[in-house]
């Protein structure tokens, strides 16, 4: 998507975020220092996306040198919520020899799901072009309303297939649009002998008390806890430190530390599987979830008295005609008042998409899941690719 002068003052509304603002910087260093002061723009609950030729060079978005300009931006999204999104490659490449640098930015307060920005050289100009995706806009191409896949659905097969089609327009704007961050490699915590000792000796008095209840073994238990935490706060903040000193100019570690530190959200630690560690989000949660099932077998024979039960009201509700005279009434701001409320950092299912991609649906969206939803409810029809779930 090339952004043009007109386009960026209509990007976000007509690609369906509700509310949204959309700003052009002038290239001047008046510009950034009136950014300095613009606190409540980025502050708003709505989509903020600010985006030009800032002239403000910084090494931290890929520049040989830094100008006040540039250092201005840098100390202000140091300390606010608004994030600086540029190309991986330089956009200005200057006559004469000059080193090239990155002038074109993209500001936003992280409610705008864009994709990563990227400098397009088919143009004999020194200063190139900068484009990216919005996620809303790529589904609202994708989807037709017009279409016969969601006018007619009248039938069950209609409607799976008609969940199929939506879901995976989801997924390809989603990819298309959102970057994906890289994962970092880990290395497992280093403790000192002692602290590991200690950690032993803990597990064998809290496994005595559990079969004693001794208050004893419960006031060791505590006192060895704090022991152990102790320890481990001192490895850490050694660790800290070594990394710190060892920090290499230019390095990007420094910035990413000094998010890490000023974000109130704590992430839990890498997970240890055997020999290795276990770090990305999804590959925890199934770790978790398989040692959760092998705890919680149930190897116990099943009553037949309640499986009878079951079979009944299954046979019961399957002879039963609950189809209905007329489709209820289901209207997109209802839908879209329940998708507000959802939780955003749930784990998606099987289909992969997440709550925090629903809460971002155009208007498109929100109005084919509408239609799915009285289709459903015309014909008292649960989808079945609805039915299955990963339950961690």
């Amino acid at each position: 998507m090339d952004l043009s002068v007109g386009d960026v003052f209509k990007l976000l509304n007509d690609n369906g975020l509700p509310r949204s603002e959309a700003f052009l910087l002038k290239h001047t260093r008046t510009s950034v220092q009136s950014l300095t002061k613009s606190k409540e723009v980025f502050d708003k609950a709505v989509s903020v996306l600010k985006t030009g030729d800032l002239n403000a060079r910084h090494r931290q978005w890929n520049c040989f040198r830094a100008n006040k300009a540039g250092n201005i931006l840098a100390s202000r999204a140091s300390s606010s919520d608004f994030f600086i999104h540029a190309p991986l490659t330089h956009s200005y490449h200057p006559k004469g020899g000059r080193r090239p640098s990155t002038l074109d930015l993209v500001l936003s307060n992280n409610f705008v799901d864009m994709s990563s920005l990227t400098v397009v050289n088919d143009l004999s100009s020194d200063h190139l072009p900068v484009r990216f995706d919005v996620f809303q806009r790529v589904l609202n191409e994708k989807i037709d309303l017009t279409s016969p896949l969601v006018t007619n659905l009248e039938s069950p097969e209609a409607i799976d297939r008609c969940i199929a089609m939506f879901t995976s327009f989801i997924i390809e704007a989603e990819s298309t649009a959102v970057p994906t961050a890289p994962v970092r490699s880990y290395k497992e915590a280093e403790f000192a002998k002692s602290t590991r000792r200690l950690v032993q000796l803990r597990n064998t008095r809290r496994r005595q008390w559990f079969r004693t209840r001794d208050p004893l073994l419960a006031d060791i238990v505590e006192a060895l806890n704090v022991r152990i935490r102790n320890e481990c706060t001192i490895a850490r903040n050694q660790h800290f430190s070594s990394s710190i000193r060892h920090l290499e100019n230019g390095a990007k570690d420094l910035w990413r530390i000094s998010k890490a530190l000023r974000n109130s959200v704590k992430y839990t630690p890498p997970l240890k599987n055997g020999d290795s560690l276990v770090a990305a989000p999804s590959e925890k949660a199934n770790l978790l979830a398989d040692s959760f099932a092998n705890a919680h077998r149930n190897t116990l024979p099943s009553e037949p008295s309640v499986i009878a039960q079951v079979e009944e009201s299954v046979a019961h509700i399957t002879a039963t005609d609950s189809t209905t005279a007329a489709a209820p009434v289901v209207r997109p701001k209802e839908l879209q008042r329940i998708i507000q409320s959802l939780k955003p950092k749930k784990a998606p299912g099987l289909d992969k998409v997440g709550n925090i991609v629903l809460k971002r649906l155009p208007r498109k969206g929100i109005v084919v899941l509408t239609k799915i939803v009285i289709a459903c409810l015309a014909l008292s029809y649960f989808p079945s690719s609805w039915k299955h779930a990963i339950v961690r």
